[in-house]
């Protein structure tokens, strides 16, 4: 299992796939742009007109205020068009004239020449093909980002943190037990070492998951932190979808802890247990829901589990580092598909 799906999904992959369909039957040309408005893909278009006077082709500026913010604003996601309206007659005459007034221009910047009377194919494949490099650019960043040399590290920190005497003490007193509730409740007081036994085993086995659920997210988070720093210090683009990688890929990390934490410690939550059953059948009161109790049934989670934290570590870093990798090697994957898809479409016509 990866974690490329939940990826794509932070990335709006259904909306990118839709926005590339959509540019065969819809081209919005913009004569005004808002700072807001400059999205991925925009067509800014400054329109002039070719016309005859006296025998000769002219070109006017159909509104010359706007000369100035076209060719001088500068925005990578913009697609800059000159549309030329008029001069029907000889389509290919009008458009080198064009070209010869605002040459300049044309070639510092990438400007590109439109006649009213071409098919808007060739824009829809300018578009399609700047928002498919910004994608593999996103996807890529993604890909560099997930710090798979550092997983051993954000594992180890994690485990020494969730594993903790004063972790375990503290889920365990936050622990709450069906019958009886936790230490913020009310006294409850057994007398028979069965009844003890039986809540002993519950508030064992609630604090294992706290200390895996614990785990899971201190990972996610970490994982989390790791590729928002490294993407915000080396890539241009928004980070805000990433800030959402951990609810999103936090359950898929989660349940891997669980999992491997079930298999490592919960053997021991019987040998825990096993201690109160050779007591006898009576035993002292016992409040379950008093803090000295469940002090001392949070060290003897804490000896166990110790005993194995090398090989939690070993486990859960072995795990994770595995779908890292099929994880990075689907998006390389993907990225290469959409390469491919970008070299078939063909600006040249």
């Amino acid at each position: 299992m990866s974690f490329t799906r939940n990826l794509l999904e932070t990335s709006k992959l259904d909306e990118f796939v839709s926005e590339i369909r959509l540019l065969a039957r819809i081209i919005v040309l913009c004569k005004h742009i808002k700072e807001e408005d400059k999205m991925l893909g925009t067509v800014y278009v400054y329109e002039v007109a070719v016309k005859h006077k006296e025998n000769q082709m002219v070109i006017e500026e159909m509104d010359p205020r706007e000369q100035v913010d076209f060719f001088h604003r500068k925005n990578d996601n913009l697609i800059k068009v000159i549309r030329i309206r008029g001069g029907s007659s000889d389509v290919p005459e009008s458009k080198s004239k064009v070209y010869e007034k605002y040459k300049k221009n044309l070639q510092l910047q990438n400007i590109h020449l439109h006649h009213e009377m071409e098919h808007y194919a060739k824009i829809a494949k300018l578009i399609a093909h700047k928002k498919i490099e910004a994608y593999i650019s996103y996807i890529m960043s993604v890909k560099n980002s997930i710090p798979i040399n550092h997983i051993g590290d954000i594992v180890s920190d994690a485990v020494n943190r969730a594993l903790s005497e004063e972790s375990i003490t503290r889920l365990c007193f936050e622990a709450v037990i069906e019958e009886s509730g936790n230490i913020n409740s009310d006294p409850y007081i057994c007398r028979s070492s069965s009844t003890v036994e039986r809540l002993k085993k519950e508030l064992v086995q609630r604090t294992l998951d706290s200390v895996s659920k614990y785990l899971g997210e201190d990972i996610c988070k970490e994982m989390q932190r790791h590729i928002v720093s490294d993407i915000k210090s080396k890539y241009n683009i928004d980070v805000n979808p990433f800030t959402k990688l951990l609810e999103i890929s936090g359950l898929i990390l989660l349940q891997t802890v669980l999992t491997i934490i079930a298999a490592i410690i919960n053997p021991f939550a019987g040998v825990i247990v096993g201690i109160v059953s050779a007591v006898g059948t009576f035993i002292i009161t016992v409040n379950v829901n008093s803090e000295a109790w469940r002090r001392d049934v949070a060290s003897e989670i804490y000896e166990n589990v110790s005993k194995n934290k090398q090989n939690v570590i070993r486990e859960v870093t072995s795990n994770i580092k595995e779908r890292c990798k099929i994880t990075i090697d689907q998006l390389d994957n993907i990225a290469e598909h959409l390469k491919v898809f970008r070299m078939r479409i063909d600006l040249s016509d």
